[in-house]
């Protein structure tokens, strides 16, 4: 939803009374408000910044607010604001003739100062949920593509693999036949990841996640966790240093924290340099413990690390040994901190390494 503080209108009229009457009418709902006393002026400003609403007088010498309303609709990039037209006429000729331009309300004068806060406060919150809905489906498109493409990725592996060893298994050696094994099982093992990230992301936005905190212990859950990915840090010579104090308790969903720092530490362990150290560390704060899942890796550039937490983003992040991430380990994180009332967030610098920090409550 757009802030208050956020929203701006351009009041368009060639009178300034009219402009400073109907800026006291608005100016007490904290809008920022722009102003134009010409057609050409108010199509200047509505090219120049994302303008929410234009109060459009329609009497005005040279284009009038009826050419002005055309020339806004006609344009791809500014078509979509809401038009409120001011007029003297309330004739029903005037009012069709608006409406067929592109107007989505009209009030005339002498104002009502209730009616025309109503009515602009009414096209503003229909806009805020036209841009949220907007979003909605964006991130619905997006989370479609990775059930449709990212899902293949790991099944074409597995398939590939079944492939080359019944074909050739004849002439595989044990060693091979192994290997072959052993690449299949990360296959099976990262599409099993990515559909219980999907499955568990859904759930939470669809409200039907399960969740009862309980108090925990943080230190041992992490144990656990970086015991299970000793096979998967091994390839690249990973160190491990925990430094949690042992009386780190927490209010929290065990599944939920578990699925939290299996998905950070996944992250690390990509991004991670040959030889590098995974952190994990905590540190009480009030009344919240703060994590910290930190790696000497590749890091992300501040341009990428603004979209991390989107899921609509197109780019995705290669690991160091360029393996493939769908973002949504990150993106189910999230949700599981905020379930939680917590907060997330990273610190990283390219060729240097990531920090990702989240908050839960303690006790």
């Amino acid at each position: 939803m757009i802030e208050y503080s956020e929203r701006k209108i351009l009041i368009v009229d060639d009178i300034p009374e009219n402009l400073q009457v109907v800026a006291n009418t608005l100016e007490s709902e904290g809008y920022q408000l722009r102003f134009a006393e010409d057609g050409e002026s108010a199509l200047e400003a509505v090219s120049g910044e994302q303008i929410d609403l234009i109060l459009l007088d329609i009497m005005m010498p040279g284009m009038d607010g009826f050419e002005v309303c055309a020339r806004i609709k006609a344009n791809p990039e500014t078509y979509e604001i809401p038009i409120i037209f001011i007029t003297a006429k309330a004739d029903t000729d005037s009012i069709i003739k608006g409406f067929r331009a592109g107007g989505v309300d009209y009030v005339t004068k002498p104002f009502q100062v209730e009616e025309l806060r109503a009515r602009v406060n009414t096209h503003l919150r229909l806009r805020s949920r036209e841009l949220e809905l907007e979003q909605l489906n964006g991130a619905k498109d997006h989370f479609l593509s990775i059930l449709s493409h990212d899902l293949k990725i790991p099944m074409r592996s597995v398939r590939s693999f079944l492939d080359l060893m019944i074909e050739e298994f004849e002439q595989m050696s044990i060693a091979e036949l192994r290997e072959n094994l052993r690449l299949l099982n990360h296959s099976a093992a990262s599409f099993d990841s990515l559909v219980q990230n999907l499955l568990g992301y859904s759930s939470i936005q669809a409200g039907i996640a399960s969740f009862h905190p309980d108090v925990l212990e943080l230190a041992p859950i992490a144990e656990e966790i970086v015991t299970l990915f000793t096979s998967d840090a091994a390839p690249k010579a990973l160190q491990w240093s925990l430094e949690i104090p042992e009386q780190s308790s927490i209010l929290a969903d065990l599944e939920m924290t578990q699925s939290i720092l299996r998905n950070l530490i996944a992250n690390a362990i990509k991004y991670c340099e040959i030889g590098g150290t995974i952190r994990i560390s905590a540190q009480p704060d009030d009344t919240e413990l703060v994590i910290c899942v930190e790696d000497d890796g590749c890091g992300i550039g501040e341009e990428q690390l603004a979209t991390l937490f989107t899921l609509n983003r197109e780019v995705k992040k290669i690991g160091s040994r360029g393996e493939l991430t769908s973002g949504m380990g990150l993106l189910l994180a999230k949700e599981c901190v905020e379930r939680h009332s917590g907060r997330i967030w990273i610190e990283s610098t390219p060729n240097v390494g990531t920090r990702v920090f989240f908050t839960l409550p303690n006790m």
